[in-house]
């Protein structure tokens, strides 16, 4: 596991992935620039199995890369509720303490404001950390994007329980969404809440 800085991250991006031109770097959401480039989402299943299995199908759809960067929407990488999130502090000081010890335990230091690298065969540990993500995140603050070191696809999980992936190359949907679906994970007819935007690809898919 490799931990960069926001700016140390932003100067790779500069270097290795042409794709994503005119991008400042974290906290921004990033955007392919080419006018080809396309995205879909994927809705996460309710059953923890399945969310895993899920994410986990999505990594491995990816072109093959050796190292994958996570960061979230807001860079630092702690959980703190308010008390007026919750009438009950007992959930408030338990939620905030699980996912302390998830974020340490996993070799995070604490609070660590910046991007985390993960190697192949550290698959696992990155998925530890998106499924505590993905249970723990409510806003936009939350939300994890995922880029692989050859920067043609870009992942985000998000807080509207939908796992978002974006192309550089519109031409490469088409393989990944059926290569999903032979997995059982089939694209969604309808948004998953009523404040999603409904994407273009949804509205005209019969």
């Amino acid at each position: 596991m490799e931990l960069l800085d926001l700016n140390e991250f932003a100067e790779w991006v500069r270097q290795h992935v042409a794709g994503l031109d005119g991008w400042d770097g974290p906290p921004h959401a990033p955007e392919f620039s080419r006018p080809a480039s396309a995205s879909r989402f994927w809705c996460t299943r309710n059953a923890a199995h399945g969310e895993l299995y899920t994410v986990a199908s999505i990594l491995q759809a990816l072109d093959p890369w050796e190292t994958v960067w996570a960061w979230k929407h807001d860079p630092t990488w702690s959980f703190v509720l308010d008390d007026e999130d919750s009438p009950d502090p007992r959930y408030i000081w338990s939620t905030q303490h699980v996912w302390a010890n998830i974020v340490h335990g996993l070799g995070i230091p604490q609070n660590f404001r910046g991007v985390i690298g993960f190697h192949g065969a550290e698959l696992h540990v990155l998925l530890t950390l998106l499924f505590a993500q993905m249970h723990f995140g409510g806003c936009v603050d939350d939300d994890v994007f995922v880029l692989p070191d050859h920067g043609k696809q870009i992942v985000m999980i998000s807080h509207h329980d939908v796992i978002h992936v974006s192309f550089v190359e519109g031409s490469r949907v088409d393989k990944f969404v059926d290569d999903l679906a032979r997995e059982g994970i089939q694209l969604p007819d309808r948004p998953p809440d009523q404040t999603f935007k409904i994407p273009d690809w949804m509205s005209t898919r019969k």
